[in-house]
């Protein structure tokens, strides 16, 4: 059995397995949802005889057929989600939907099975003399009975349901989410009086006695509209010329009203709710702008610095409502480690992979990326806001990430434009570094940090040796570089030659022999030689 269980999950097997996320298996889904929007439209008219039987020939039910057997067999070979990774074990995905939705499932198929057969008796059924089919299938086997039988396929209306919930979590916008909710009311009503009005003129069309159609000449369009007509005045306050005349008739518009004395009532509820949701929002910022305009009105602030705080506010507020940190979403709910290394990864690895050490340290340590992710501190600014003054202490090196930034120092003439993308005070995260300049923001802008310590700590502990080794060697390099240069080292690159020498360093740490390279770089004489023989052993020892 143990042999069975790994060949199930052999590498052959796994290349099998469909991510429930993939591009594939969505629009296979989309498909279902709408061979079921069909379905849920086609047969009441069908049943009510008010649409042509074309419509259903038997050629779309064994599409339909053959595409939800498929269905079965794919289901068996989508992952599925498990603490935020995806299960690609076959013998638990089987075991998965063995024990979910695999018994409802054998049971619309082979009820789809016994409509197809009963529509072949019907189409092969000989006629008698008078021209009508004979007794039993008259009765059972008609295509009324089987088109009756697939409206029991409306219990797939859980596949509606999930591309409900996909389209729902796709959408980025609050507003555009309650908006869809709204619709997805308005749809749910539309088609429960879809329903109503085949039924209310299934009953005028069958009865025998006097009914709401008497009298009137419609085809099946006019038919159909008027009843549709009906069904919505029953759930609006609207007016309409149809009222029920027969007993089978009032009994049916006496339910109707029932069901849309409750329905309507929890259609306008959900509405309320959803706007209720747009207009708490919105509730903190309208109390705080409350408060600033008391504020302004106490102290009799002029007219011209209002405007100007209210411009600045007004600003600052938009930014924050389209600016959210990662740390204020994994401050919602409990997400597990792998989904937030996952996430981070997505994130931030672009980021990662701009400093040249880590694009080059990091090829074939994709996982050891992800990891280095995690570390990442998302910070958000509002415009002229200081991120660090000249003399301070580095917690970490900064990448911005988006937003304008400028540096200012005392050694330049003037201030930088910091690129997105840029890593600043790269020395913090091979020791104590303090900032040279002042960084400020220019607009709102956000930049990820990693903390010196915690990338140190990282490295020290890391088990590949090599890795490692490339790590500190690179620390020890960049240490003794910054020791014997010959001017300062600001906290961001300012001209191609301190480019060059960055990814001199790089190359240097990476290439053949690099622990005697570290060592013995540079002038063959004087201080500097001697500074590389007693900085980078202590820095080796320090790192490793």
């Amino acid at each position: 059995w143990r042999e069975a269980a790994g060949d199930i999950d052999a590498p052959c097997c796994r290349r099998l397995i469909l991510r429930p996320e993939s591009e594939k298996r969505l629009v296979w889904v989309f498909s279902g949802a709408g061979l079921l929007f069909y379905d849920m439209i086609i047969v009441p008219l069908q049943l009510a005889e008010l649409a042509p039987t074309e419509l259903d020939s038997q050629a779309w039910q064994w599409a339909t057929f053959s595409y939800w057997v498929v269905d079965m067999v794919l289901n068996f070979f989508t992952g599925f989600y498990r603490d935020g990774i995806v299960e690609n074990h076959l013998g638990r995905i089987a075991s998965a939907y063995l024990r979910g939705w695999f018994c409802s499932d054998l049971c619309i198929v082979l009820l789809d099975l016994a409509v197809l057969a009963l529509s072949l008796l019907d189409a092969g059924t000989p006629l008698d003399s008078s021209g009508s089919s004979s007794g039993l299938v008259r009765l059972g086997r008609g295509a009324r009975m089987a088109r009756g039988l697939r409206l029991l396929r409306l219990m797939r209306f859980r596949r509606l349901l999930e591309v409900a919930t996909r389209l729902f979590d796709s959408c980025n916008s609050e507003l555009g989410l309650m908006t869809a909710r709204v619709f997805g009311l308005v749809f749910a009503i539309m088609t429960l009086n879809h329903y109503i009005a085949c039924i209310w003129y299934a009953i005028a069309h069958e009865a025998e006695g006097d009914t709401w159609l008497d009298g009137k000449d419609y085809d099946n369009l006019h038919a159909y509209l008027a009843a549709f007509h009906w069904a919505l005045t029953q759930f609006t306050p609207a007016t309409q010329n149809l009222a029920p005349v027969s007993f089978s008739e009032r009994l049916f518009a006496s339910i109707v009203v029932l069901i849309a004395l409750l329905t309507f009532s929890t259609f306008l509820g959900r509405m309320t709710s959803a706007m209720t949701q747009l207009l708490n929002l919105n509730a903190k910022q309208y109390q705080q702008e409350a408060t600033l305009r008391k504020f302004l009105g106490d102290r009799k602030i002029s007219a011209a610095l209002t405007q100007r705080i209210w411009r600045v506010y007004r600003q600052q507020s938009a930014d924050r409502q389209h600016r959210v940190s990662l740390s204020t979403v994994k401050a919602l709910f409990h997400m597990p480690s792998n989904l937030e290394i996952m996430l981070s990864q997505e994130l931030y690895y672009k980021h990662l992979m701009m400093l040249p050490i880590f694009k080059k340290a990091l090829q074939g340590h994709v996982q050891d990326g992800r990891e280095l992710c995690v570390l990442f501190n998302e910070k958000v600014g509002a415009p002229a806001e200081e991120v660090f003054t000249a003399g301070t202490p580095a917690k970490g090196a900064l990448c911005t990430t988006s937003g304008p930034m400028r540096y200012m120092s005392r050694l330049l003439k003037d201030r930088i434009d910091v690129p997105v993308g840029e890593w600043i005070s790269e020395g913090a995260l091979w020791g104590a570094w303090t900032h040279k300049g002042t960084l400020t923001t220019d607009g709102a802008s956000m930049w990820l940090e990693m903390p010196g310590g915690d990338f140190r700590k990282f490295a020290q502990l890391h088990s590949d040796y090599k890795l490692r080794r490339n790590l500190c060697l690179y620390a020890t390099l960049f240490d003794v570089e910054t020791e014997t240069a010959g001017t300062e080292l600001l906290d961001v690159l300012i001209d191609a030659q301190e480019y060059e020498m960055r990814a001199r360093l790089v190359d240097e740490c990476m290439g053949p022999a690099p622990r005697e390279t570290a060592i013995v770089r540079g002038p063959s004489t004087g201080e500097a030689e001697a500074r590389r023989w007693t900085v980078g052993p202590a820095r080796m020892r320090d790192f490793m």
